[in-house]
């Protein structure tokens, strides 16, 4: 994934129910979510 977040399934989707999940930001930026800027 190029993108500066990550996302996490807590509780995976089902036929009854949507599922669980979070994002992870990073301490990197982006412009655009294109992906990481160099340092």
């Amino acid at each position: 994934m190029t993108s500066v977040k990550q996302f996490r399934i807590a509780e995976p989707a089902t036929a009854d129910e949507p599922g669980r999940g979070r994002f992870v930001f990073t301490d990197a930026y982006s412009v655009f979510d294109w992906g990481r800027m160099p340092d």
